[in-house]
């Protein structure tokens, strides 16, 4: 009837709105999304730290265990990402996952939204550095740009890992020869991922990816440095030739 007809096209036309309005909300929430990065701090605990474009933390996310009990002693929302991992750092030291004197192995991972600059990947990973230095540490700094990718989204969300994490599998079960599975690599310490990386020469072959030394030149230089009392001695030799003479 078309008292009938009439009921049918309203019901079409209030699905096709409430449709509509589902994709608005959707795209827009993606390119928000878009609008920020994404830097993750992998040790043992493996933290993320969503970052805005004035380089200010919105919202932090741990994924393991010994990560939630870093965050539950600090409130490092708001800060600017600099103050941030000074304060991560810090904690990691206190916790023992980060030891002086030691070297020790970080992964720092950037993924820049498509509608930030791109220069603030540099300044990011840069920052991590700073904090690392300052916390007078040996480290190799393996630091690397990702791209969110459902494949690498789906790998960190099957295995409780960061996005960067997962994005380092990714590049090591891209090389021809590789023998592991994801969940081998995933359930690797960040060390042990470095020692594969540095022995099949990952970092040359893999496009973004860098190895970086913080503290280490300092213990070099001092081995090197030779002892300043033994300088004199020999100084003197040739004066005591001359009064002989």
């Amino acid at each position: 009837t078309k008292q009938e007809n009439v009921k049918y096209l309203l019901f079409y036309r209030t699905m096709a709105l409430a449709a509509g309005l589902l994709l608005l909300f959707l795209a827009g929430s993606a390119w928000n999304q878009e609008r920020f990065a994404l830097v993750s701090i992998d040790v043992n605990p493996g933290i993320e730290l969503q970052v805005d474009g004035q380089e200010h933390v919105i919202s932090v996310r741990a994924v393991n265990e010994d990560a939630k009990k870093l965050l539950e002693q600090i409130d490092i929302e708001h800060m600017d990402v600099q103050q941030a991992s000074d304060i991560i750092i810090q904690k990691l030291c206190q916790g023992a996952y980060l030891k002086k004197g030691e070297e020790n192995v970080a992964l720092i991972s950037v993924h820049r939204g498509r509608y930030m600059e791109q220069e603030i990947e540099t300044r990011l990973e840069s920052q991590v550095k700073s904090s690392l230095e300052k916390a007078s540490l040996r480290c190799q700094m393996i630091t690397q740009r990702v791209k969110k990718t459902h494949n690498e989204e789906r790998t960190a969300k099957q295995y409780q890992i960061t996005l960067g994490k997962a994005g380092l599998i990714e590049r090591i079960l891209g090389q021809e020869g590789r023998r592991y599975t994801k969940g081998q690599l995933a359930s690797m310490q960040v060390k042990e991922l470095f020692e594969l990386i540095q022995r099949d020469n990952l970092e040359q072959e893999s496009d973004g990816l860098q190895i970086i030394s913080c503290g280490m030149e300092d213990t070099r230089q001092e081995n090197l440095e030779p002892n300043p009392k033994e300088e004199p001695k020999e100084a003197q030799e040739p004066v005591e030739k001359q009064q002989d003479a």
